[in-house]
């Protein structure tokens, strides 16, 4: 979280209102300056699922996810953003999928891009298997990173995410993920995927289309040197 905003409440109300109740919810404020670090001690006090830590430093967002991803207690995590709405059957559908899907490393999902009332969000229709994943990755992000559930070890063994590619950092990992382990999305929505202008989804386009091709390159010539 940084800077969550009127957002930030919506987004962890959709996580705790799961209909699977089981999970930690891990909320990492990255030193903002607005009122989230007390809208998360709300959630922390009163529920025992949610666990907060508090940076006295922003670190970024590639930090950030990689410290999530070492504190975390589970192998199977599952990934949000601070202004979107998980569906209520987000987490148990996608535990299940794991399950039964132990050849996956990550796993998205289809999603709605979210109106201006639930009755004009658009769906989202991406492909599901791992080969045609992969095909369509070499030419766009095909995953969309707030709706993935992830292993935690095999992520971690690749390094998890690398801050050199900013605002593009998922593209990267999936990039290094489908050379190893295999990619997955489920074929139903299970995201309301919410656009900002103020955030990295469109704020910072430019930016992204850079460190894209970046990754692009980096994954055709892993052995280059990212200085």
């Amino acid at each position: 979280v940084h800077n969550g905003g009127s957002f930030l409440q919506l987004a962890v109300e959709s996580i705790l209102q799961q209909d699977d109740p089981d999970f930690e919810l891990l909320l990492i404020d990255d030193c903002s300056t607005d009122d989230s670090a007390k809208t998360i001690r709300h959630y922390a006090a009163s529920d025992r699922r949610v666990r907060a830590i508090y940076h006295r430093e922003n670190v970024g967002l590639a930090g950030t996810l990689n410290e999530g991803l070492t504190e975390a207690r589970t192998d199977l995590v599952v990934r949000m953003d601070q202004d979107d709405i998980a569906l209520a059957e987000r987490i148990g559908t996608q535990v299940e999928f794991m399950r039964q899907r132990p050849d996956a490393a990550v796993a998205g999902t289809f999603v709605y891009h979210m109106g201006r009332l639930p009755a004009y969000d658009h769906l989202v229709q991406l492909p599901t298997e791992h080969d045609e994943i992969v095909l369509t990755l070499a030419r766009e992000n095909c995953i969309y990173h707030p709706s993935v559930i992830m292993r935690r070890q095999q992520i971690l063994s690749l390094g998890g995410y690398r801050g050199e590619f900013q605002n593009a950092e998922d593209y990267d990992l999936w990039l290094r993920v489908a050379r190893v382990y295999r990619l997955a999305n489920l074929p139903v929505p299970l995201l309301r995927y919410r656009f900002s202008v103020a955030g990295m989804t469109l704020g910072r386009k430019w930016e992204q289309a850079l460190y894209t091709q970046m990754a692009v390159i980096s994954n055709r010539y892993p052995e280059r040197c990212l200085d």
